[in-house]
């Protein structure tokens, strides 16, 4: 079972940073612990869909397309087309893609694992 304790500490960290009313690029520093958590699962699971998940989380989170938008004076993300609102929201959407991961990862081999029997004695 993967680190629960790793899982739920950035799941928590993301969740603050989705629930916040004003969250900047620069607060999004659970991205560090998310990509790491992401590539030892993939390591671990040797599954290409979590390199690839993996993958896109260091994309997103190491190039520079939000700086790419149009930002100033004159409020000009106020009028930003389709393409440049997806760019825009690519944060809050890989920190909603991470919390689904974790509670995938988190819950599931809670979901699996044999009932516990208990002793009841009289």
């Amino acid at each position: 079972m993967p680190n629960a304790t790793a899982w739920g500490a950035v799941a928590c960290g993301v969740t603050s940073l989705l629930v916040s009313p004003i969250t900047w690029t620069h607060h999004w520093v659970w991205n560090v612990p998310m990509t790491v958590l992401l590539v030892h699962e993939a390591l671990r699971r040797r599954d290409p869909r979590w390199a690839l998940g993996a993958a896109a989380c260091v994309l997103v989170f190491c190039c520079d397309a939000v700086w790419s938008l149009p930002h100033g004076a004159g409020r000009p993300e106020l009028h930003e087309n389709a393409g440049q609102i997806l760019v825009a929201a690519s944060y809050p959407l890989a920190g909603l893609a991470f919390l689904a991961t974790a509670a995938a990862v988190t819950v599931r081999p809670r979901a699996t694992a044999p009932a516990e029997t208990s002793t009841v004695y009289p």
